[in-house]
């Protein structure tokens, strides 16, 4: 893995990871930009890249799993990314309900409904 050195290279990971640059990425940068503290959002998103790039799972894998984290912690939006990054790695809404499932057995209904509203509102 060849570590991210730029903004553009870090731009270029999350449309290989999540399939979509999402905008707070840059509202993240001004705002640490306009501290002078860019540095520090740098090293986290690069760090961050690092490691859901590290290791065998597949993108599908880690959006998967990523989707689940955030129906646990009742986490709409990331739920909501995460549901259709899967799917854009190529995730089925059979695999999207399983980790629906999941996220029950973990965390009951809060994070069924979590993940359930992110899955059918990413296979509408």
């Amino acid at each position: 893995m060849t570590p991210i050195t730029s903004r553009k290279e870090l731009a270029a990971a999350y449309q290989r990871i999540f399939a979509v640059v999402p905008p707070s990425l840059e509202v993240k940068e001004s705002t640490y930009d306009n501290q002078g503290m860019g540095d520090v959002i740098d090293a986290i998103e690069n760090t961050r890249m690092a490691v859901l790039e590290a290791g065998p799972m597949t993108p599908r894998e880690v959006q998967l799993v990523q989707l689940g984290m955030c129906a646990v912690m009742a986490y709409d939006a990331g739920a909501g990314l995460h549901a259709n990054a899967a799917i854009a790695h190529g995730a089925t809404e059979a695999d999207l309900l399983q980790v629906t499932q999941i996220a029950w057995v973990t965390a009951g209904a809060v994070g069924f409904n979590t993940a359930f509203t992110a899955v059918k509102n990413a296979t509408k």
